[in-house]
């Protein structure tokens, strides 16, 4: 393959390989906020840092924020290269070595990272990085079991619940950018634990809890074989408020609506007991996760689900000032 070509993919050549093609301009990570995607991406970034390899520079992508927008090829326009972290086999259109690295069947991003990264240099003493994006999965992973070694499961959930504020909080592309950076720099997991970017991720927590006790308190309203929650909140949120609605009736769907999250679209995220009840919406939503949806296309399909409109607020009486009334 050239080495100028458009991608480098996972299958066609190592991390290693890959670093070795590179120029002394260097390389740019990029990578989906979040638990997983940012402890992949900063165990990337050590190996690189330990090899002596130059960085020019990283980007973490919020959700709704793809890594093939106008925006995004724009920022990226004068990098040498991009090694691509947990986009779903998104590429960059740029004609730059790219890199990419995802999860699959068997094996889970944060463990695919730590593999990359020692087929470059020695990470053993990094596994705690690797374990923060492992710690929140059902299964046991070996990863973890080893961290373990040098720190408690507590402080590897403390960590991964930051990472997750990070990505649903206002600001998910800066704060995870900056935890990222720490994860890269810090020789343990006590001492991320300890930084100002993990205190500033404290803060964040605590407005995304206040935004979700918000809207979990938002009355779900009743369609045909649906119920709908709506609201307006710059956390990505979606998912929790669903959970907490998800067992009002088997066979419900749950549609719970966010305004605010993405700017021009409506977030809406789906749940129910019995999976099976969702197949009837999979024309209009992802079967996982959030699916951005213009606004006239939400009001289009609550109409279309018997989606009554929310009542009117009537204030209290006494609320206008009499000088304020028409004569």
């Amino acid at each position: 393959m050239h080495d100028r070509a458009l991608v480098q993919s996972r299958d066609e050549a190592s991390f290693a390989e890959f670093v070795q093609s590179l120029d002394e301009r260097g390389v740019h990570i990029v990578c989906a906020a979040g638990p997983e995607g940012v402890a992949a991406a900063a165990l990337l970034g050590k190996a690189l840092l330990r090899a002596g390899v130059p960085q020019s520079g990283a980007t973490a992508l919020s959700f709704g924020e793809p890594v093939d927008s106008a925006r995004v090829r724009d920022w990226l326009a004068e990098e040498a290269a991009l090694v691509l972290v947990g986009l779903r086999g998104r590429r960059a259109p740029l004609d730059v070595p790219q890199w990419s690295l995802d999860a699959s069947d068997d094996e889970p991003l944060a463990a695919r990272a730590f593999a990359a990264g020692e087929e470059l240099v020695h990470l053993a003493d990094a596994s705690w990085c690797a374990a923060i994006g492992l710690v929140g999965r059902a299964e046991p992973h070996v990863l973890v079991e080893r961290a373990l070694a040098r720190c408690t499961r507590s402080e590897l959930e403390a960590a991964a619940a930051l990472l997750d504020a990070a990505a649903r909080g206002p600001e998910p592309a800066l704060e995870s950018l900056n935890a990222g950076a720490m994860l890269v720099a810090a020789p343990d997991l006590r001492r991320f634990l300890d930084s100002v970017p993990a205190a500033a991720l404290r803060q964040t927590q605590a407005v995304v809890a206040a935004e979700l006790a918000r809207a979990s308190r938002v009355r779900p309203r009743p369609g045909f074989g649906v119920v709908v929650v709506e609201y307006d909140s710059a956390c990505r949120i979606e998912d929790l408020v669903a959970e907490r609605w998800r067992g009002l009736r088997p066979g419900t769907v749950v549609l719970v609506a966010n305004f605010g999250a993405v700017e021009g679209a409506v977030a809406v995220t789906a749940r129910a007991a019995v999976r099976e009840a969702l197949d009837r919406l999979r024309y209009a939503l992802n079967d996982e996760g959030t699916t951005l949806l213009d606004p006239d296309t939400w009001s289009q399909l609550k109409e279309r689900l018997g989606v009554a409109p929310p009542p009117v607020e009537r204030e209290p009486s006494g609320a206008f000032p009499l000088s304020a009334l028409p004569n």
